[in-house]
């Protein structure tokens, strides 16, 4: 998808190499959906069983979200996909979000499968559409219309495909041990009103979120696309006619100041860039999100015995021979008691203490693995990072950044910035120093090309302990060889900038393994700037904002990489589809990145470093 493929383009180039590439996006075709679809139902089916008694109306407060209630005890938003499965999802997902709250333990976070829904119980719905109610329905059954049996498994016996044809035999050989049986479920039909709002409201309250339907417009689909503040909200667009698509009640906020008295906080499925995470907010009796259906399901913690969690805490912060307190006491189980711990401090050493000190002897990022196992044998396992005076002062490394390609329709770019070096200055200062050369075309006031010649870049990176990225100063200057009507003029200039990033940014989500996906926060970035030509008399200042939703981050394997600074084990990170980077563990940095999307690409080596 466009959008998202060039802002993350700009993610990379401008947090990582810091560069200002900027691109107008109006008339985007951003759901053109070769490769990211928004999927919907085709049709809605009609459901022949009586609704429910409207319940009771309690007194709900003005605000409540089971997002952070003493704790976030909704499940991540996942991605149906190219498939009318948002039915499937809805359900699934408030399931989920219901056994969290009944086993009460917020990071349970059990992932059950969509897909055995779709494949073992057609009956429930497919691709074109389906019901939620129907979903709970036959997951109760144990007709031959429900598997002839209570429950439904865990994801990791039937992985989601995005296709109603995979048959149910595909499913995990024991299936049958990993049944999650529900105890009762429901629907009602609200009007809008007010008093039914607030019914949704206690019912949200006291069984936990609710499936509801909605019309998800174009218009709806795009500003998804644009907001991924929490602070935002859907607002009412007016009536429209339909239904087509189903999501995840978690909450609502009341509002005087909105024209309907507030919004909805809501799940979708369309995967964690959309929206805020994957959610979403919406004024109360837009898009019918309160007016057609609720489906409501129940389910008993003592039906299932689910596996202990584990909870390692950090990341930890230390010194070399300073001594780092661990602390498990987070991680539960919701039948029973942990019987067992087992510490793996990545250096050789182990305890079994709940609680255990523990001190390294060599600087580098370590990888801490706690297994926890409880009265019934099962186990889990969590990994977490131990930063130990990883970047100190003096280090310094170099990169060559060979091809930076960007087309961004009213400027074009074509160039490369020669030894970047990144130089620790203090704990949470880093130095940016450069060469930038290129040329380049602009259409901002009028057609102008040109060259770089004797251009530099400075600047300075402001960085956390676990190297998230708050602020960056940067200045470009030197001289510009600019083409006006044939005529080349060299111009000396100067851009000053500085960039703010809300929240800061953690790129890599340490520590890395093999298999590991994390979605990095929703963040806003915005810039102020100043542009001036001959020595100042001329000065141009500008500002860009934009918003970036959570971007999943995979790493996908671990490779022996050549660079010119060396040879490197390092592991590969993937961003989308199209952007690769590699971070060496051995120079505790980035090695190579590669990213390219149409006529737009970054490619960047390591050319030296002082790290040992």
């Amino acid at each position: 998808m466009r959008l998202m493929r060039w802002r993350g383009l700009f993610y990379i180039v401008a947090i990582l190499f810091l560069l200002p590439a900027f691109r107008y996006n109006e008339g985007c075709d951003c759901c053109d959906g070769a490769n990211y679809i928004f999927g919907v139902m085709e049709y809605v089916p009609k459901i022949d069983d009586p609704p429910s008694e409207k319940p009771a109306i309690g007194n709900p407060p003005s605000y409540f979200s089971w997002m952070d209630y003493n704790g976030d005890w909704t499940t991540p938003a996942r991605y149906q996909g190219a498939c009318g499965s948002c039915w499937d999802f809805a359900a699934v997902g408030a399931l989920e979000s219901v056994i969290n709250i009944e086993e009460g333990i917020a990071d349970l976070d059990p992932d059950l499968s969509e897909q055995y829904v779709m494949s073992c119980l057609p009956l429930a719905g497919s691709c074109k559409g389906g019901s939620p109610y129907g979903a709970y329905k036959y997951i109760k059954s144990t007709s031959a219309d429900g598997n002839y049996c209570n429950g439904i498994v865990l994801e990791s016996c039937f992985p989601y495909k995005a296709d109603d044809t995979v048959p149910c035999s595909d499913k995990c050989p024991d299936w049958e041990e990993k049944l999650v049986p529900i105890v009762d479920y429901g629907y009602w039909l609200p009007d809008g009103s007010d008093e039914d709002r607030d019914r949704i409201k206690t019912m949200i309250m006291e069984k936990g979120p609710v499936v509801t339907f909605m019309m998800a417009t174009e218009e709806f689909t795009q500003w998804g696309l644009y907001n991924h503040n929490p602070e935002d909200y859907y607002k009412y667009p007016g009536y429209v006619e339909g239904i087509n698509h189903c999501v995840v009640i978690v909450g609502w906020k009341d509002d005087a100041s909105i024209s309907h008295g507030g919004y909805w906080i809501c799940k979708n499925s369309w995967g964690s860039y959309w929206g805020y995470n994957g959610f979403f907010n919406i004024e109360y009796g837009s898009l019918h999100i309160d007016d057609f259906m609720i489906v409501w399901v129940e389910y008993d913690a003592n039906d299932f015995d689910w596996p202990p969690i584990a909870n390692a805490g950090g990341p930890y912060f230390g010194r070399i021979n300073e001594s780092i307190s661990f602390d498990g006491s987070r991680s539960h189980d919701a039948e029973g008691s942990i019987i067992s711990w087992k510490w793996d401090f990545g250096d050789g050493s182990i305890s079994h203490e709940q609680n255990p000190k523990h001190a390294y002897n060599e600087r580098g990022l370590y990888t801490v693995t706690l297994t926890v196992i409880d009265e019934s044998g099962m186990q889990s396992v969590d990994k977490t990072a131990v930063f130990i005076d990883l970047w100190k002062e003096k280090d310094e490394w170099t990169f060559n950044i060979n091809e930076i390609k960007i087309d961004a329709g009213f400027a074009k770019f074509n160039g490369n910035i020669d030894s970047l070096s990144l130089k620790v200055t203090n704990s949470n200062k880093i130095d940016l120093k450069g060469r930038v050369k290129g040329e380049f075309e602009t259409q901002l006031f009028m057609n102008v090309s040109g060259k770089l010649l004797l251009s530099r870049l400075h600047g300075n990176l402001y960085l956390k302990p676990n190297f998230e990225i708050g602020n960056a100063e940067i200045i470009v200057r030197g001289i510009a060889l600019i083409t006006i009507e044939s005529l080349p003029i060299p111009i000396p200039f100067k851009i000053e900038a500085n960039v703010k990033l809300k929240p800061s940014l953690a790129l890599i989500d340490f520590p890395l393994y093999i298999g590991k996906e994390w979605d990095t926060v929703p963040l806003n970035i915005e810039m102020d700037a100043v542009a001036s030509s001959l020595f100042g008399i001329i000065k141009i200042p500008f500002q860009y904002n934009t918003s970036i939703g959570a971007i999943k981050g995979r790493c996908t394997s671990k490779k022996i990489i050549n660079v010119p600074a060396g040879t490197y084990e390092a592991y590969k990170i993937e961003f989308f589809d199209f952007i690769e980077l590699y971070y060496a563990p051995e120079v505790a940095n980035v090695i190579k990145l590669s990213a390219s999307y149409e006529e737009n690409s970054v490619n960047a080596e390591l050319k030296g470093t002082n790290y040992e």
